[in-house]
This record gives C-alpha cells, structure tokens and sequence, in this order.
C-alpha cells in the first residue's frame, strides 16, 4: 500500500493548482472586453469542476488517515482543518453564483476567492509536513 499513500498529495496538488487556476480567470474576468468575457465564462464553468473536486480529495483524505496513515487523526492536523476551511469556502463561492447580480455579493465574491487562494498555499504548506 505504499504508493497509495501518494494518492491523495497527488490529487490534492492536482486540486490546488486547479484552485489558481480557477483565480486566474477569476481575475482575468474583471472588465468588459471580449477576453475579460471569456475568462469569466471559463471561470464560470470550471467552478463546480473544482468545487467538486476538491470535497472528492478532502474525503480521500480522510480515507487515507483511516485507512493508510494510521499514526495520524484527521481532524487532529492544521492541515485537515485548513482543507475542511477550503472545501466550506470554494462551497461557499459556488453557492453565491445565483446571487451574483447583487453588488454586495459580487463585490464580496473576488475577495473570499482571494482568500481561498491564500488558504489553498497554507494547506499545501501544511501538507507537505505530513509527508514522509
């Protein structure tokens, strides 16, 4: 079973990157030109892409600690809570696309984005001293 303790670092690095990913056109999306459209358009549609993705890596995560890395307790670690803090935020992101034509909501939308950016780097730094 030793290669499928890397599966979900693997995964989850997949995941993350997807997360910037999805705050680059994020970001790209603010204006009004035919690019800016685009990109808020793919950001539009790979968000529930990585919404889901990243519950699937949260919960093979927990798989792993109880089934693999039995030296560990997943709600113990900063890392399983900075990953549970992830998951209710990209949830919370995804939620608020019915209520983006309320200005405090899109207003507030770049911001809790940016901050899931921020917490998706604190997870993988506090992943990467799970690793050995």
């Amino acid at each position: 079973m030793g290669w499928l303790a890397y599966a979900h670092p693997i995964f989850g690095a997949v995941v993350v990157g997807f997360v910037f990913i999805l705050g680059h056109f994020g970001l790209r999306g603010r204006g009004s030109s035919l690019r800016c459209r685009e990109a808020r358009q793919l950001h539009a549609r790979l968000g529930p892409w990585v919404c889901a993705a990243a519950l699937l890596a949260h919960a093979g995560g927990v798989l792993m600690v109880w089934s693999v890395r039995s030296d560990l307790t997943a709600a113990s670690s900063v890392h399983f809570r900075s990953g549970t803090l992830l998951v209710c935020l990209l949830l919370l992101l995804f939620c608020s696309r019915p209520f983006m034509h309320l200005v405090l909501v899109r207003q507030l939308h770049p911001w809790v984005g940016a901050l899931t950016m921020l917490i998706a780097a604190a997870h993988v730094f506090f992943g990467m001293q799970l690793i050995r």
